[in-house]
């Protein structure tokens, strides 16, 4: 929990270089997306045994760059709560991660690919059975819009997570661009 007070500030930080983005191209827009993450098994504190980050995820996109006519370069912070959703086989922690994602569609579709780097940690909660990891996170995912209603525009995306083992996994959301 130390950690989200940082995530804020950067978020927070990154803000005024997007409204200038959107000045320059009403086309970019704000994302804001829950979802839900499944990471791979990994190992505990406790030798031979193996445990899961698995939880609700919360996130933003804010686009700083565009790229063509059908590229976007975002800032994207996320918080994945990990054993919030139920008791199981899941642990409980926290995953934050902090990273810069492209966004490339061809004109006039409404799929679109993404990818991304970053870096990432995770910390345990309430006594969970693992260590505290930090490093680096990539992305690779796809993301269906919905079409445009009013100012603002709903989509699903299915993304993979990479990078140390407890970062690793896969995560479906749904989302609004304002």
């Amino acid at each position: 929990m130390k950690q989200l007070p940082i995530m804020l500030v950067l978020s927070l930080g990154v803000l005024p270089i997007a409204a200038q983005a959107q000045t320059a191209n009403s086309r970019d827009s704000v994302s804001l997306k829950a979802g839900f993450f499944v990471g791979q098994k990994f190992e505990s504190r406790t030798p031979g045994t193996r445990v899961s980050l698995e939880g609700f995820d919360v996130g933003l996109d804010i686009p700083f760059m565009r790229y063509g006519e059908s590229g976007q370069i975002r800032f994207s912070p996320s918080v994945m709560f990990g054993g919030t959703n139920r008791k199981g086989g899941d642990t409980d922690g926290t995953l934050y991660r902090m990273l810069i994602t492209a966004q490339i569609k061809p004109a006039d579709a409404n799929l679109y690919g993404t990818f991304g780097a970053g870096y990432a940690w995770s910390d345990p909660r309430g006594g969970a059975n693992f260590d505290e990891r930090k490093g680096f996170c990539g992305v690779v995912g796809m993301g269906w819009n919905f079409g445009k209603s009013l100012r603002s525009q709903p989509f699903v995306e299915l993304n993979f997570y990479f990078g140390n083992e407890q970062f690793t996994g896969g995560g479906v959301s749904v989302g609004i661009r304002f």
